[in-house]
């Protein structure tokens, strides 16, 4: 499901230490209701895929489980997985996984050399020309790609809990005591305006165009020159300014040679717990707790029910509930449309739940005790895994063993 789209719009279950084999049970008191009035399309009606199927639910560490299921329905099978994590465990952690941001990577290798986790998924969507996300991420707190936009976003607050918001940036550069706002960070579909391109970025080609003007700042000063207009790369000790738009390219090119640069940069939102990480999401399928959301469309250019990542929370945000959906072509193995993943996970008990990006990048990989590594769990949609800029890893601290002393 990613693609080269216009910019977004305002776009735990606790288990016991031993791995069990159990039924998962629809949550108590949860119905479905439509969210609107109509289907769009041919869409399939929404169904029931939660409770009737068999369910086999493993431990991957005390608060983190996963649960398998395959549904059959008119159109074949439905494969489900759904990872549930309990964030108020001390030892769990959610880490981001991403190497830099126009470096697309199998969500294997951006999971390696990581031996406290025991599962990882797929994020938001990213272009395939740069490699880089469409959309917010924010790491440790830090913005690593953000505009002036106001922008969905789900992640972590500083409170622990999962949490959706919109986000933005609010910023300024200081340029020799001249000043401008910032508009974007490391954005792949920048605004009018001036954006900044860092080392996060990593070392593939900068978004350029007839109308971008590409400066570098070296050492904290502006460097000579313009960088192309196409194929410009972020210096490997500064970072790049770019202008779009007349007034924009005109403060940037009027400024000297060796001006002291400096950025003040605040992210703002509306979210009620400051993120410490965050991940750009699409559609919100669940806005109420045991409502589903009805009259999605579910128009595609491959398939109407294709393979599915969505996050969501239970708990008041507490259990973080990714469910993935596989989707195997010519096969009885189908995906979801939007609809009937809105139900999906209504019947799985969340409070609030959008869209991760699906389709080839829906995947799962979990590390199952007892096994040395992290194993695919869901067919890929494509065949094989699909590289992605960012992954979403559970990481698992292990456990302080007491040394007692020996007594003569």
């Amino acid at each position: 499901m990613t693609t080269t789209p216009a910019r977004s719009s305002h776009r735990r279950t606790v288990v016991g230490l031993a791995v069990t084999v159990t039924v998962l049970a629809v949550a108590p008191g949860v119905g479905v209701a439509g969210g609107g009035s109509h289907h769009r399309g041919s869409c399939p009606k929404a169904e029931s895929l939660v409770p009737g199927t068999a369910w086999k639910t493993k431990s991957l560490a005390k608060g983190v489980t996963v649960s398998t299921g395959t549904a059959k329905d008119a159109n074949g099978d439905v494969n489900m997985h759904v990872l549930r994590v309990d964030l108020t465990k001390p030892r769990v952690r959610v880490v981001p996984l991403v190497h830099s941001l126009a470096e697309r990577s199998p969500l294997t290798a951006l999971a390696a050399h990581k031996p406290r986790l025991v599962a990882a998924t797929n994020t938001g969507y990213f272009d395939f020309q740069y490699g880089a996300p469409t959309d917010p991420f924010i790491k440790r707190g830090v913005p690593q790609v953000i505009s002036n936009s106001h922008e969905m976003v789900v992640g972590i607050g500083k409170n622990g809990r999962l949490e959706a918001g919109h986000v933005w940036l609010s910023s300024t550069i200081n340029a020799g005591g001249n000043t401008h706002s910032l508009d974007a960070l490391n954005e792949t579909y920048p605004p009018t305006g001036i954006g900044v391109y860092n080392r996060r970025w990593g070392s593939e080609h900068v978004p350029g165009g007839w109308n971008a003007t590409t400066r570098a700042v070296t050492g904290g000063t502006l460097a000579a020159g313009q960088a192309p207009r196409h194929g410009a790369t972020v210096p490997n000790n500064g970072y790049l300014l770019q202008a779009r738009g007349s007034a924009a390219s005109g403060w940037l090119n009027d400024l000297a040679t060796g001006t002291a640069v400096s950025i003040t940069s605040t992210v703002k939102t509306d979210a009620k717990s400051p993120f410490v990480q965050a991940y750009g999401v699409g559609l919100q399928l669940v806005e109420k707790a045991g409502v589903a959301k009805t009259g999605f469309s579910c128009d595609s250019a491959n398939t109407k029910q294709p393979a599915r990542t969505a996050i969501g929370w239970a708990n008041g945000g507490r259990t973080m509930i990714i469910a993935v959906v596989a989707q195997h072509a010519h096969t009885s193995m189908h995906g979801l449309d939007n609809d009937q993943m809105s139900k999906l996970m209504v019947q799985l008990g969340v409070q609030q739940a959008y869209n991760f990006d699906g389709s080839g990048s829906t995947e799962l990989l979990a590390k199952f005790r007892h096994s040395p590594s992290l194993k695919l769990q869901n067919y890929p949609a494509d065949g094989a895994e699909r590289p992605m800029p960012v992954g979403l890893g559970i990481s698992v601290k292990p456990v302080k063993h007491r040394h007692h002393k020996k007594h003569h």
